[in-house]
């Protein structure tokens, strides 16, 4: 399976890079000049979603437009896998996070309205928050450089208010916790940010939330077919599936009351491409808001240090060479969605799938890349092995993706080695397979799986690897660095012989405090790592003390004993959260 999914992630990038060939060599355009879609670009990128969402998979609806032109509109792949309806473009689908543009137009009008200056204090409108004694200004909310953590993202949450979906509960959290850092001098994405402007907007309007972008957006663009969560029917809207390794199958899930209450501001909406390309040149011809105040969105806030952190408001801000490129995507569980624009070239794309992960993404991604001419980085410089064993070592991290990583745990940091095996160069994390890094040239890398993003080997003044910095080309969020802290890998732990009478002691059924299960049980003198349906089997090996290792994610596991010396529970770090998991009894 995992194969398959590498050629479905290739075939695209062998589409852009030839196709992207020839158009370069019959336009022959500059960075500076303005593009100009042909033809022959509009099929490619056709034949580049069509080998993702063909017809027996979920799919996806996509438009693409120039100069108020539609290029490209079409669906994709099945909106109902198990009726077997098709893609239309005039279905609905949920976009997720790019909801928060509108929470962001909506300040915006506010502010045209004067009723509010992004400057202001957010206390000026809701006194009662705390703000942990710092000022957190409007803009702070929009940029994602307030310092307020998410919700979703950390464990404690989940444990703390599992059952509780209300809009409250996931900024009543949020606030409680300590900032992740003064606000204005560091980025991290925060959902609670956006829900807490939501607040905002009801205070100062007077209306709901719903109430006030529907009234002041959605009827004056004639966005008829764009909802917001809710238990009630959706016209034309798709079902959401995400794929199950496991299983080797497609999944149905529902949104349930998430878009309905906790992501009100942040992540509540639902769309389709026609109404989204509305949105798009009704912000343009300047229905909604002045073009002056819409620049000021699309302008990438800096830091006090003056950092830029690739965000405006509402949007990731991109610079492609000459070309500006504003766009955010959207992912709960069971949709993933993107749009961006070029707007000093008249262009503009949008894809929804109902499908969760990162597909929507990629797939924008690569289009902006042939568009732009920028094609995807080959990887095939080869440095020598000398060059390599230059670059291995142990690296701390304070991020994870576009959020700090002490937004997931109680750890500040977290390592990842970059090895060498067989000539090639690799990056290997607790918890997450390791990645193989390609060559750009010496000293910048890309990871396989991530084609545009970029890890440079910065060096220090003895010439000596110090750190990687680490960015995007479509990504919001400043560069990231990973300071090097040691040169020598640490030595695989050694395994040590069990035998299956003792290893009965640890098998059961154990419960985290979320309410998750896992099963450890006994197969051919293994301990064997699975879920309550046998579903997924991880074979663990034994280093002594308690404690066994999954060789594949590298992730420890520790058994407790208690005084009598039985086995009670198991303590380990996935990739982003410290887990304790409860043993509740002996298995079936």
């Amino acid at each position: 399976m995992r194969e398959t999914r590498r050629k479905k992630i290739l075939l695209p990038a062998m589409i852009i890079l030839l196709a992207g060939s020839a158009w370069a060599q019959s336009n022959g355009q500059g960075d500076s000049e303005r593009i100009q879609i042909t033809d022959a670009q509009v099929k490619a990128i056709d034949s580049i979603i069509n080998a993702v969402h063909s017809s027996d998979v979920p799919g996806a609806s996509v438009l693409l437009a120039q100069d108020e032109k539609i290029l490209l509109r079409k669906g994709y792949g099945m909106t109902n896998m198990e009726l077997r309806v098709p893609v239309d473009p005039g279905h609905v689908f949920a976009i997720a996070s790019m909801s928060k543009y509108f929470t962001a137009i909506a300040i915006l009008i506010l502010q045209e309205q004067g009723k509010l200056g992004i400057k202001d204090d957010v206390r000026k409108y809701i006194p009662a928050y705390n703000t942990h004694g710092k000022t957190i200004s409007i803009e702070n909310l929009l940029t994602h450089t307030a310092g307020i953590p998410g919700d979703r993202e950390s464990y404690a949450f989940n444990l703390t208010y599992k059952i509780d979906e209300s809009r409250y509960a996931g900024l009543q959290f949020s606030e409680e916790q300590p900032l992740l850092f003064e606000p204005g001098t560091n980025f991290s994405y925060s959902n609670s940010g956006y829900k807490l402007l939501a607040f905002i907007i009801e205070k100062i309007s007077g209306k709901s939330y719903n109430e006030f972008v529907q009234q002041q957006i959605l009827d004056k663009l004639g966005m008829k077919q764009t909802y917001f969560g809710r238990s009630g029917v959706i016209p034309q809207k798709t079902t959401g599936y995400i794929f199950n390794p496991a299983r080797k199958m497609h999944e149905r899930i529902e949104e349930g009351p998430h878009t309905q209450f906790r992501a009100v501001g942040s992540g509540s909406m639902y769309s389709t491409i026609d109404d989204l390309y509305r949105w798009y040149t009704g912000l343009q011809q300047g229905k909604i808001i002045s073009p002056v105040l819409l620049k000021k969105a699309w302008t990438s806030y800096k830091l006090y240090n003056g950092t830029d952190v690739r965000y405006g408001y509402g949007k990731a801000i991109n610079q492609i060479g000459a070309h500006l490129l504003v766009g955010h995507g959207g992912n709960l569980h069971n949709y993933s969605s993107f749009e961006w624009q070029l707007s000093g070239d008249g262009i503009y794309f949008v894809i929804l799938t109902n499908q969760g992960g990162p597909g929507a993404m990629m797939l924008a991604n690569e289009v902006a890349a042939f568009i732009t001419g920028m094609a995807q980085a080959s990887g095939k410089h080869k440095p020598d092995s000398a060059q390599l064993i230059k670059l291995t070592g142990v690296y701390e991290i304070d991020a994870f993706g576009l959020m700090l990583y002490k937004n997931f745990s109680n750890r500040p940091t977290v390592q990842c080695q970059i090895i060498t095996e067989n000539g090639k160069l690799y990056a290997k994390r607790t918890g997450v397979p390791k990645t193989e890094l390609l060559s750009i040239n010496d000293s910048t890398w890309y990871p396989w799986i991530e084609p545009f993003s970029r890890w440079t080997f910065r060096k220090d003044g003895s010439h000596k690897i110090a750190g990687i910095s680490t960015w995007g080309i479509f990504m919001p969020g400043p560069d990231r660095y990973a300071k090097k802290i040691s040169a020598d890998i640490p030595p695989q732990p050694t395994i040590v012989a069990i035998d299956g009478i003792t290893l009965i002691k640890y098998c059961g059924i154990y419960q985290q405090q979320d309410g998750a299960r896992q099963k450890f049980m006994i197969e051919k003198n293994k301990l064997v790592l699975t879920d309550e349906e046998n579903l997924e089997k991880k074979e663990l090996v034994y280093t002594g003390n308690h404690q066994f290792i999954d060789p594949l994610a590298e992730i420890a596991y520790q058994f407790i004993a208690d005084n009598n010396g039985k086995i009670t529970e198991v303590d380990y770090l996935d990739a982003r959260h410290d887990r304790v998991a409860k043993r509740i009894r002996d298995n079936y």
